[in-house]
């Protein structure tokens, strides 16, 4: 059995081994559930793919200076004024 210490601010640091059979890493949500014999079951919790695409996004834009994160956005943004124009039929 592997512990972990709580702290004043009420936070556990989960143990190296614990987070590597998890798959889990830095930023990363976890599930957290009281069992009726008083454990705890953690888990790792499901990317939603709202997370997918902010991760997508950081990843385009790792490596770019300001000023092509702010073309990139004003693309997109312009690109989203289009879609919303009433359509003539």
């Amino acid at each position: 059995m592997t512990t972990a210490v709580l702290t004043a601010n009420g936070q556990l640091q989960l143990p190296r081994i614990i987070l590597e059979r998890l798959g889990l890493h830095q930023g990363d949500k976890v599930e957290l559930r009281v069992e009726s014999d008083g454990s705890l079951r953690v888990r790792r919790a499901e990317r939603s793919a709202t997370d997918n695409v902010l991760d997508l996004c950081h990843a385009v834009y790792e490596g770019l200076s300001d000023a092509e994160v702010d073309e990139i956005e004003s693309i997109a943004l312009d690109r989203s004024r289009f879609r919303t124009r009433p359509v003539d039929v």
